[in-house]
């Protein structure tokens, strides 16, 4: 299931920057303005992010990968 508060919004063509949007802190909302849409429309690494109002461009973070087991 894909987290829609966390997902990046990528570019029509497939073009998403790596990396994962920063999770929203609980009960907070962002400003209710899109300034993005894609990636694409952010600055060199930043991904467009869902802010649960619109879209804001965020640093991107490391996906965690699990320890093996």
């Amino acid at each position: 299931m894909i987290d829609h508060h966390h997902h990046a919004r990528a570019a029509e063509t497939g073009q998403q920057k790596s990396g994962m949007c920063p999770p929203r802190q609980k009960g907070s909302m962002g400003v209710c303005a899109n300034l993005c849409e894609w990636d694409s429309n952010c600055p060199g690494s930043e991904k467009c992010c869902s802010n649960a109002c619109g879209g804001r461009a965020c640093q991107p973070q490391s996906p965690k990968i699990p320890p093996p087991v």
